[in-house]
């Protein structure tokens, strides 16, 4: 197996098309369609069913797929870090978060690690929750950047808080909370609501549930979905209410969410950078001093 070509692979499973994958990779459909087959006599197992449109991944697939993405993006921060070598030496620093809520929190402290350290270079990779600390033990990355609860019952991981604070409801334009400066937690179940999966958080999903049902209520949770992203564009388009952590940027949406404080809401969440107490890179030392 190529390891360059286990690209067409993943964009295969991303997109769906093997027209789209030729495209994005300036191949024929042909090619990627040998690439494809050539995996699956490798390791003597179907990858994808092919009977349907889009192209959809099999069992086996999905499993290939986890295991081919930490792949690649060992394989694209190891060219990275020999580029920098070869170029002028530079430090290269890896960083995995899982939405922008992380990204918010991380951007001062990015900001003075650049002016301390200008030479060092940044690789950023969006990770769903549930497999960031994997990343960190496989050492996809140097840095995981996400809620504490990503890393419990990890060893060998070590953790350095960022930031904390309390969820808040996000509602959209329309929804009938949307203008309420303040909400009891009665009004807010009271609505279907939409949660990241339990696929994409792992077990802090769980950890709401029981938070809310020792509180007295049951939520009427109608969608659950993998991303923030599809998240906000549901709350937006359905007029679903679901959560979000008291810093997100809703700024950013141009009047079509609200944060909303629950009154009496006991959901908090602390932020933390985790690494491997074993990683002998320098710029995670570096930034440790900037972190810390």
């Amino acid at each position: 197996m190529h390891i360059e070509k286990i690209k067409y692979f993943l964009d295969l499973y991303e997109c769906g098309s093997y027209t789209e994958t030729a495209r994005r990779n300036f191949i024929s459909q042909t090619a990627v369609s040998q690439f494809i087959h050539s995996l699956e006599q490798e390791f003597q197992i179907q990858l994808f069913d092919r009977s349907v449109t889009p192209v959809a991944a099999t069992q086996a697939g999905n499993l290939f797929y986890r295991e081919a993405s930490v792949l690649w993006e060992q394989y694209a921060g190891m060219k990275e870090k020999m580029r920098n070598f070869q170029k002028n030496q530079a430090q290269t620093l890896r960083i995995s978060y899982a939405s922008v809520v992380e990204i918010h929190v991380l951007l001062p402290f990015i900001r003075k690690l650049k002016e301390k350290y200008p030479a060092t270079e940044l690789l950023l990779s969006k990770v769903r929750m549930k497999d960031i600390a994997g990343h960190l033990l496989k050492n996809v990355c140097d840095f995981a950047v996400c809620l504490d609860s990503a890393f419990a019952g990890c060893s060998g991981i070590q953790e350095v808080q960022l930031h904390s604070g309390c969820y808040r409801a996000l509602a959209g334009e329309g929804h009938p909370l949307f203008d309420a400066a303040q909400i009891t937690m009665d009004e807010l179940y009271q609505y279907p609501l939409i949660m990241l999966s339990r696929e994409a958080i792992g077990g802090s999903y769980q950890i709401m549930l029981e938070k809310t049902r020792q509180a007295g209520y049951q939520p009427d949770i109608v969608k659950n979905v993998m991303d923030l992203e599809t998240e906000i564009f549901s709350i937006i388009t359905e007029k679903l209410i679901g959560f979000a952590p008291d810093i997100f940027p809703v700024h950013d949406f141009e009047g079509h969410l609200r944060l909303i404080p629950v009154k009496d809401f006991n959901h908090s969440y602390t932020l933390e950078a985790a690494y491997l107490k074993t990683n002998e890179n320098p710029a995670v030392r570096e930034f440790l001093e900037i972190l810390t």
